[in-house]
């Protein structure tokens, strides 16, 4: 029992032993033997390469045209880690092509995604003259995810705080203190309703009396503009009359009025002198105003 036993751990090393060498001769068939069909680049990533290793696929839209060399983190920076691999030399990768971090299904097997690359654009190696040239890398959508799901949660926990903080013991007293400081204030407005609508309708009025005394302003505003505008006008007429009297030689005229007056006022001292006379003559004589035809009054020297 024991040598059959024996027989069959023989015969299980040997069948892997015949599996490994198969494929090996497969991977020596499809890469070793065509080594100068491949060109090497070089990749940086910062996130998770769990599930990447070497002889990992790179794929190009879904395509595999090349496999992974070496997965190690970077001397110069452990920030992030350093992938070589190889590509088929007729693989169009362009100057922004980029490289992506995949996986087949959530925790699958990894892989590398060529993505991008216009038409236009030239090769990479073309331009990149290094033994490696190197292909921008791109966070992938797990990793996009992942960062989005612990911003997300970040803001989750500060809202829970701050709801926390919200709904609080003595923020609740103060929502209840407001609540009946409201309702006493419904109370007394709707107990005050009759005053309000007193105060209200004075405040009408007030304001209709108000409209009155704007508009009687303003029509004794339309008549002082009136008087000021017939003021304006006296004040010019009398500027006129001032002017022509001016121009008139109002002394000369004045004169000539002083001449006449005294003219006047001799003949009336005359006059008075003759009545006197003859007011005498009557009353030392009466008789001579009836019987004489004709009186010859004579004026004293000095009553003259």
């Amino acid at each position: 029992m024991e040598r059959n036993a024996n027989f069959i751990f023989v015969g299980v090393i040997a069948l892997f032993g015949l599996i490994s060498l198969g494929i090996f001769a497969f991977w020596l068939g499809k890469y070793g033997s065509n080594e100068d069909q491949f060109q090497s680049y070089r990749t940086y990533v910062s996130e998770s390469v769990a599930g990447l290793k070497g002889s990992s696929p790179v794929r190009l839209k879904g395509i595999d045209v090349g496999f992974v060399e070496e997965v190690r983190i970077d001397g110069e920076n452990p920030e992030r880690i350093l992938i070589d691999f190889k590509v088929e030399k007729n693989t169009p990768i362009k100057t922004d092509s980029v490289i992506v971090l995949n996986s087949q299904g959530i925790a699958g097997i990894g892989y590398l995604e060529i993505k991008g690359g216009t038409n236009g654009s030239p090769f990479l190696s073309a331009v990149d003259k290094s033994e490696r040239p190197v292909l921008i890398s791109k966070p992938s959508m797990i990793s996009v995810m992942t960062d989005k799901a612990e911003l997300i949660l970040s803001h989750i926990d500060k809202t829970v705080l701050k709801i926390d903080q919200l709904v609080s013991e003595r923020n609740i007293q103060n929502t209840t203190t407001s609540l009946e400081n409201l309702s006493l204030i419904s109370t007394e407005l709707k107990n005050n309703r009759q005053d309000m609508t007193t105060l209200l309708k004075g405040a009408i009025e007030v304001e209709s009396n108000t409209n009155q005394t704007i508009k009687a302003f303003s029509s004794l505003a339309q008549k002082s503009d009136s008087v000021l505008e017939e003021t304006k006008t006296l004040a010019q007429e009398s500027t006129s009359f001032v002017r022509e009297i001016k121009q008139s030689d109002p002394m000369g005229k004045l004169n000539v009025t002083l001449e006449n007056s005294n003219q006047a006022i001799e003949e009336g001292k005359n006059m008075i002198r003759e009545g006197t006379i003859l007011i005498k003559s009557l009353q030392e004589s009466p008789s001579d105003l009836l019987f004489k035809s004709k009186s010859s009054v004579s004026i004293p020297e000095n009553e003259r």
